[in-house]
């Protein structure tokens, strides 16, 4: 049986990744600035993400990796918090677009797999998630089991669990 847990919202904005576009990162409102250049980069400066494109640039993969950096040393952070805590010993941590869930773990080999929609969440959300995916190292199923040990953890995870599709998806397809 899947929890809904697992499940990613599909509620998507149709962004065009132009100037003044508004999006979501580490659950605050962002604004894009679009500026011409010779390079492409993206820098994030408070509340803007600052794009110097070129007429090549590919302005929703510069968006996805600066969304990536962000959340990688969040998601570092807070697997070696956990892991600790739980005693548990994943192997993998990778980051990459997922279209129906949040995360995921394989208990058999310790690979865990965060979607990089994550980055557009606040990181109490995020937390909930790896506490999930790591507690299937120790249980994989969502049995009674799995309930009372996320519990035990975070005792909030259930109202979590809501406020996750609150946001809207980034790079959903």
């Amino acid at each position: 049986m899947e929890s809904s847990w697992a499940k990613v919202s599909t509620r998507q904005r149709a962004y065009t990744y132009t100037e003044g576009e508004k999006h979501w990162l580490l659950g605050r409102e962002v604004t894009l600035r679009v500026i011409q250049g010779s390079r492409s980069s993206c820098r994030i400066q408070g509340d803007e993400v600052v794009l110097t494109v070129t007429p090549e640039t590919d302005r929703k993969r510069m968006l996805e990796q600066a969304w990536g950096e962000q959340l990688r040393p969040i998601l570092v952070c807070l697997v070696q918090k956990w892991a600790a805590v739980m005693q548990v010993h994943p192997s993998e941590l990778t980051i990459k677009n997922m279209t129906s869930r949040w995360g995921s773990c394989n208990f058999r080999n310790g690979k865990l797999s965060f979607a990089l929609d994550l980055a557009a969440k606040p990181e109490d959300l995020i937390e909930s998630v790896v506490i999930h995916e790591l507690t299937h190292l120790l249980e994989p199923s969502h049995n009674q089991r799995f309930q009372q040990l996320m519990t035990s953890w975070d005792k909030e995870y259930r109202s979590k669990r809501k406020r996750l599709n609150h946001f809207p998806r980034e790079f959903y397809g």
